[in-house]
């Protein structure tokens, strides 16, 4: 699930079940994903029912959640997501086992999304050097490149005295055909 900031709204993105469920309208437990944002760590809830953190949680017992696992997803100090399993069968609740791999996928898949970030992050930068090494000396891109990445610095008008000088050289045209 993705956590937007601004809102504190979760949306889930991908989902998968063990059996064939229909997962267009995919619903999350809200309580057990926002205990695991609270905590800013992997949350593990093996009976629900019981679990005196989630008895006011009308929506699990609306679902028949029996047991719930959630772990954030950091990213540059920041939640960038969370990976998040329920299940309803009361016979193979979750352990601490269960929420260590939990725990161990999420770092992974947190470094692999800032990972992707990063690259895409260069790629950017790759494309825009490239278009502005054709108008520009390298110092110049260089420059540029550097002020959009940190919008604090913004580029200043410089006067400086400079020369110019243009020659003609006489049968040019000629020479280079």
């Amino acid at each position: 699930g993705m956590v937007d900031e601004v809102t504190g709204g979760i949306t889930p993105r991908t989902a998968r079940s063990r059996d064939s469920a229909d997962l267009s309208t995919i619903v999350i437990s809200t309580h057990v994903a926002r205990a695991a944002i609270d905590a800013r760590q992997a949350v593990l809830a093996r009976d629900l029912s019981s679990d005196e953190r989630f008895q006011e949680a009308d929506s699990i017992r609306a679902m028949n959640l029996r047991a719930a696992m959630c772990a954030p997803l950091y990213r540059a100090g920041k939640i960038g997501g969370l990976i998040y399993v329920d299940t309803q069968n009361a016979r193979e609740p979750f352990n601490s086992n269960h929420l260590g791999v939990l725990t161990s996928l999420a770092i992974l898949s947190a470094v692999a999304l800032e990972k992707a970030r990063l690259r895409a992050e260069m790629q950017r930068e790759q494309r825009i050097r490239n278009q502005l090494a054709r108008y520009h000396a390298p110092a110049v891109v260089g420059r540029i490149v550097h002020s959009s990445e940190n919008l604090g610095d913004q580029m200043v008008v410089e006067e400086r005295e400079i020369s110019v000088l243009f020659a003609d050289i006489c049968g040019f045209t000629s020479l280079s055909e």
